[in-house]
């Protein structure tokens, strides 16, 4: 007996390959929104990932090292950003942008899921909308936001940079992974959601993407309280981006 259209049409939902791309300035909150989404059952590609650094990020970055040296490889050929129009299709890039269809072809072979966080994804978004759409899987791109100031402050306390330094990276990364995400396939996540509503911040995503999504809540819950430490929060202003934007005004 053949399937029905809605029985069809269901299955076809549910085989939906999705990468789950983490963007924003770094010191927004992406390595806990990564790890929190890993948390939900979501792979994060490799167990080779960057190592924690027990002064800045002692909970661990979750990023892909073999994602980062294809980016690295991106920044060494295109050595500005924003990165000149079409530059996805130029003969400069050929074998990064091969390298990422391999590696993400070679994962979604097996998998249904996967989550990415690199703080140079934001220079690449468009290269990664298109090689996704090469290997059939589409983005779920998350975009953490937060008061700039919080940010230059975790920069200067972490990296000890320069404040217009990181006030720029900030912009820079911060208005590409604005201006390049797909609106269709986008959620905005603010710092203050993250950290003061962490389950019902990732149930919305789990909910607008159709990701996994667990039957447990508390467990999960559970999970994220001994993986975030308040302690570690030590550049929050209590200012969010709605009372900046007021003050400026």
């Amino acid at each position: 007996m053949s399937q029905s259209l809605w029985q069809r049409l269901f299955n076809h939902r549910q085989q939906t390959k999705q990468a789950v791309l983490i963007l924003g300035s770094g010191r927004s909150g992406t390595s806990v929104m990564t790890k929190c989404v890993n948390l939900m059952g979501i792979s994060l590609g490799t167990d080779n990932l960057l190592a924690p650094s027990k002064r800045i990020n002692p909970k661990g970055y979750f990023e892909n090292k073999d994602v980062i040296n294809i980016h690295k490889s991106l920044g060494s050929r295109i050595r500005y950003r924003p990165a000149f129009k079409g530059y996805y299709d130029s003969p400069k890039i050929k074998k990064d942008r091969a390298a990422l269809t391999t590696y993400l072809r070679n994962f979604f072979e097996n998998e249904q899921y996967l989550a990415i966080k690199d703080p140079r994804m934001n220079d690449y978004i468009e290269l990664w909308q298109r090689v996704l759409a090469d290997v059939e899987v589409q983005p779920a791109e998350i975009v953490l936001l937060r008061n700039p100031m919080d940010v230059v402050n975790s920069n200067e306390r972490a990296w000890h940079r320069d404040t217009t330094l990181a006030m720029r990276q900030w912009q820079v990364r911060t208005l590409l992974s604005l201006r390049d995400t797909d609106r269709e396939h986008r959620i905005l996540v603010t710092y203050e959601d993250l950290f003061g509503q962490t389950l019902t911040t990732l149930k919305r995503i789990a909910t607008q993407f159709n990701l996994p999504w667990t039957s447990d809540e508390a467990a999960l819950q559970a999970q994220i309280d001994d993986f975030i430490d308040p302690a570690l929060q030590k550049s929050d202003s209590g200012e969010n981006l709605a009372i900046l934007k007021l003050e400026r005004t």
